[in-house]
């Protein structure tokens, strides 16, 4: 029980630092400002809520196929990557913001109406919520800053570092262990499969918005996509792009 009430607790934490983020993201009048909500605060509560919410699905026994569960994940995956693409927007008219909000409030939706067949209908009352909520609060922006650009593509090299990471204490010492000498490190609870999931998560959410920030193209943004599928993948993709681009700052 002391388990399941630390994980509630960092549920609460998390998804309220989730929604600061958003809220800075799609709403704050500094671009940098933006910016820094959008990859920094909104997926570290991203993060922290997805952590919480398997060791809550753990310890009550919810199996992750629930309809309420996978429609919440997904709409928190489409609240973040909006909120991405609302911090580099400074138009009056900033849709990707309304629909964040919309996303979010049907995330939290679906989990508050979780215990009724009626779940449909409250996710969709917090996504209307959200939305109208997002409409009220919308103001002007500042003019794009030079920077925003490089900012945003600080801010993908740092995740996509922490995913290569996953991935190799995944398939280099974690895997091996466990097939090679019987050594499970989580106790068969897929805790390791579940963090390098969430960071890929992460890494191919914020990937739309690093490919607008470098104009890569259709074929650099799909090596970007199967590096993240091999353990050294994304560290290698990161240092021979960053490798042209110095060359051809050089020439």
């Amino acid at each position: 029980m002391d388990l399941w009430i630390s994980f509630r607790l960092l549920k609460f934490l998390s998804l309220a630092l989730f929604a600061g983020g958003i809220l800075l993201a799609t709403h704050a009048r500094l671009q940098p400002e933006r910016l820094h909500a959008a990859w920094r605060i909104a997926p570290l509560g991203f993060f922290g809520s997805w952590i919480a919410g398997y060791g809550l699905l753990k310890a009550t026994g919810v199996s992750m196929g629930a309809g309420w569960v996978s429609a919440s994940m997904l709409a928190s995956i489409l609240a973040l990557h909006m909120a991405q693409l609302s911090a580099r927007r400074i138009e009056q008219a900033n849709w990707p913001g309304v629909v964040a909000w919309a996303a979010l409030g049907f995330s939290i939706g679906a989990m508050v109406g979780r215990a009724g067949p009626g779940w449909v209908g409250v996710a969709g009352l917090g996504a209307a919520l959200g939305a109208g909520g997002a409409r009220l609060l919308q103001q002007g922006k500042e003019e794009e800053e030079e920077g925003a650009s490089d900012q945003t593509l600080k801010n993908f090299w740092l995740w996509s570092r922490l995913e290569a990471v996953s991935a190799i204490l995944l398939f280099v010492v974690y895997m091996p262990l466990k097939y090679g000498f019987g050594i499970v490190l989580d106790g068969g609870q897929g805790w390791f499969g579940w963090l390098h999931g969430i960071l890929t998560v992460i890494y191919l959410n914020g990937l739309a918005a690093a490919k607008r920030a470098g104009g890569w193209s259709f074929s650099t943004t799909a090596l970007a996509f199967f590096s993240s599928l091999l353990p050294f993948g994304a560290l290698i993709f990161e240092y021979r792009l960053r490798g042209k681009t110095a060359g051809s700052k050089g020439g």
